[in-house]
């Protein structure tokens, strides 16, 4: 079948690669986002002598993160089969090479649109909600400044920050959220802060007349 005209034959062409696109999309929503922020939150938790430790899958640069995966995919197939469903296991038996190349290669669109850019929107879900879970843990405990989770909760945070800039799916609040959230973390390195943090919960000023905190309210729980 011939096309009426070059520029048909161009809509044609680009319906079809917008078509193909949001079916790669489809390919890790449901099941397999459930499954992989899973995986990405056991990978941030994990501690110990796991094959976590032995491949860095949270690695940035998308060589090594590829490297990792390709010689981690026992690591990954293990974790699929013991914690996702079977509609994830038969998926990812059947596309890991696939999915590798999705996860590890930045596609030269700039509309956020791909496959590679929701798999780091997972990433950014699990970080998310590993943080949340420190934070929760953390606040019915006593913090001081050389607490050594500090840094690991510190490092967590510039990484949710580099994750979410890197995101088209991410809005700016949050991204703002996101930030303020590290700096009030960042803080907890100086040693001043206990004592500082423990005078403002006894005073109880009014934070509304300190313009750097943007609005935020401490003393909400």
């Amino acid at each position: 079948m011939h096309c009426l005209s070059v520029n048909e034959c161009q809509k044609f062409d680009t319906f079809k690669t917008t078509l193909e696109k949001s079916c790669e999309l489809l390919d890790y929503l449901g099941d397999q986002f459930h499954c992989l922020t899973g995986f990405f939150k056991e990978a941030y938790s994990s501690n110990g002598s796991t094959c976590f430790q032995k491949c860095d899958f949270l690695e940035k640069d998308l060589s090594k993160k590829r490297e990792a995966f390709e010689k981690g995919k026992s690591c990954f197939t293990d974790y699929v089969k013991d914690h996702c469903n079977q509609t994830s296991i038969d998926f990812f038996s059947k596309n890991y090479q696939e999915f590798v190349n999705d996860i590890s290669i930045k596609p030269n669109d700039t509309d956020g649109q791909s496959p590679h850019k929701v798999l780091n929107t997972f990433r950014c879900d699990a970080l998310g909600k590993q943080i949340q879970n420190e934070i929760l843990e953390l606040h019915a405990m006593k913090l001081e400044s050389n607490d050594t989770r500090v840094p690991k909760m510190n490092k967590m945070c510039k990484d949710m920050q580099y994750c979410v800039d890197d995101s088209c799916f991410v809005k700016e609040h949050t991204k703002h959220t996101v930030e303020h959230t590290c700096n009030l973390l960042e803080m907890v390195h100086k040693r001043s802060f206990a004592a500082c943090a423990s005078k403002l919960m006894k005073d109880k000023p009014d934070f509304l007349d300190y313009e750097c905190l943007d609005g935020l309210d401490l003393y909400d729980q």
